[in-house]
């Protein structure tokens, strides 16, 4: 029994050619899965209102327009391994409904209607909220998980301790 070596050029091109299509739609398929950064700002660190506000900011970083769901912020001891010493969670039920914003009534002037707060590419959710009472920003971890819809990935962001700031501004 002989072994033909010889290789059959349109056979080839099929193999090569759904090879490619198919690394080009596993890239795709990973560049449209909702991409999100979470930056949590500690209210030393936020220069805006007397430094008595922490800062909360959602980006989107991935190719698809995005709602956010829930937002939870908490404080901790240290960053690895500490209970949350407290907790704040923000959803439709809460008073800071992170899918949701308001916008102008478009007939009625000097009124506002809610509407979805959807974040297009590249653009940001940004919310000041009240620090906890006992938090300490030169010890304190802050933390910020964000939910966004349609997706079951939780997003994370951390705030170290901020040991001095410089008070001229």
């Amino acid at each position: 029994m002989s072994f033909d070596w010889s290789i059959d050029p349109i056979a080839l091109y099929a193999a090569a050619l759904s090879t490619f299509i198919a690394t080009v739609q596993l890239v795709q398929w990973w560049q449209d899965k909702p991409r999100v950064s979470v930056t949590i700002i500690s209210p030393r660190e936020v220069r805006r209102f007397d430094r008595r506000f922490m800062e909360l900011i959602v980006s989107n970083i991935g190719r698809e327009p995005i709602v956010v769901q829930e937002a939870t912020v908490s404080y901790h001891g240290k960053k690895i391994g500490a209970a949350p010493v407290q907790t704040a969670r923000f959803y439709s039920g809460a008073g800071w409904d992170p899918s949701l914003k308001n916008v102008p009534h478009p007939t009625k002037p000097n009124t506002t209607i809610s509407s979805v707060n959807l974040i297009k590419p590249g653009d940001e959710l940004r919310q000041m909220l009240k620090p906890f009472s006992g938090y300490d920003p030169a010890k304190h971890w802050l933390r910020a998980v964000v939910r966004i819809r349609n997706s079951n990935s939780r997003f994370i962001g951390w705030a170290g301790p901020v040991l001095e700031t410089n008070n001229n501004g």
